[in-house]
């Protein structure tokens, strides 16, 4: 088995049915991996199949391998919730699988896992709260670094939008009530360099669905309500 890891610029080196997947999503830069495997010839049938949650190559008395179950149907819909893809096919005897993922902007990135996330909500009992913080320094890497460092939940993240002078904390499974709780906290864990960046900060908050079911409409909503920094956000 041979794995190989790139960045491409351009997707013309690809197979034409990816490049075809590819040219729907609006990025320039993708992270290609690329596993290949050589086959006995026809044991690898129908390629498009193999990412069905039921798909079978082999016949369950004669095979001669575990299959991978629900794995690669798993993986696909990974993929396809980041706006990648899994893509396989087979030519000369060899069995190659590419997993393939956009460089995403910020913005994109955060409107990709809003969606996500949003979607999921739909079929559970729970809310998503974004809090917006708008700032007059142009410099916000140096914040947005301090609050990464501050997060203490692996499903919480932070974006920062240059073109609006803002960072946006995603804070998943988190009602309104609680979400200036959690942001104290983080506020809290700040180093004194990113702490003397919160002067002059207003912070607005919104939490799906209550105040929307889109990205932009909980973006929205936070910045219409946003207000300078206090000790407490309540």
């Amino acid at each position: 088995i041979k794995f190989e890891t790139r960045i491409v610029d351009s997707v013309a080196s690809l197979p034409e049915l990816l490049q075809k997947k590819l040219s729907k999503i609006e990025a320039e830069t993708f992270v290609v991996l690329q596993i290949t495997n050589p086959v006995k010839p026809g044991s690898v049938a129908q390629t498009h199949d193999v990412f069905q949650i039921f798909a079978q190559q082999e016949r369950i008395l004669d095979r001669e391998h575990e299959g991978v179950g629900g794995s690669l149907a798993l993986a696909a819909e990974v993929l396809r919730q980041h706006s990648g893809v899994l893509f396989a096919a087979v030519e000369d005897d060899l069995f190659t699988v590419w997993m393939v993922l956009p460089v995403l902007e910020n913005k994109q990135a955060l409107n990709k896992v809003l969606e996500a996330r949003m979607t999921a909500l739909k079929n559970e009992v729970g809310a998503l709260s974004i809090v917006v913080l708008q700032s007059s320094h142009k410099a916000l890497q140096p914040l947005a670094k301090g609050l990464k460092a501050a997060l203490f939940r692996a499903s919480d993240s932070v974006y920062v939008l240059p073109d609006t002078n803002e960072l946006v904390v995603l804070m998943d499974d988190c009602k309104r009530t609680d979400a200036p709780k959690l942001l104290n906290r983080l506020l809290d864990g700040l180093g004194e360099k990113a702490k003397a960046l919160l002067k002059d900060i207003r912070v607005g908050f919104a939490t799906s669905p209550k105040d929307g079911t889109s990205s932009e409409e909980l973006l929205r909503n936070a910045r219409e309500v946003a207000a300078p920094l206090t000790g407490t956000q309540t």
